[in-house]
C-alpha cells in the first residue's frame, strides 16, 4: 500500500531476501521500474527550468537492472544521474563484465 501512496509503482507480492546481505538490503525485489516514470508527475514542473539529476545504485549486484533505470533516465531526458555504488569487487575483470552499463 506504501508503494501506490507514494507513486513508487506496485510492490512485490511476495519480498525475496537480499543475498549476499554485505549492502546493508534486506530485499532484492523492492525496486519496479514504473516507479521512474511515476515520479516524473511530481518531477514535471522542475524539467527545463532546473538540471534534474536522479539518484540511483546497484542493487543486489544486477547489472541489468542498472542498464534498465540508465536507459529510463535517458530516454526521460535527465540531465544526468547520481550513481552510488556498493560494489565489493572493484577487480579488472569484474569492471569488463559492467562493460556497457554505465
Amino acid at each position: 500500500m506504501i508503494h501506490e501512496l507514494t507513486d513508487l509503482g506496485p510492490g512485490p507480492k511476495i519480498y525475496h531476501p537480499c543475498n549476499p546481505k554485505d549492502e546493508d538490503m534486506f530485499y532484492s525485489n523492492t525496486f519496479n521500474l514504473s516507479t521512474i516514470k511515476l515520479q516524473m508527475k511530481h518531477l514535471q514542473k522542475l524539467k527545463g527550468k532546473l538540471p534534474i539529476y536522479p539518484y540511483t545504485w546497484v542493487y543486489n549486484h544486477n547489472l541489468n537492472s542498472l542498464r534498465e533505470k540508465l536507459s529510463a533516465f535517458k530516454d526521460i531526458g535527465f540531465d544526468g544521474y547520481c550513481l552510488w555504488l556498493w560494489e565489493p569487487d572493484l577487480t579488472t575483470e569484474a569492471i569488463k563484465k559492467a562493460h556497457g552499463v554505465y
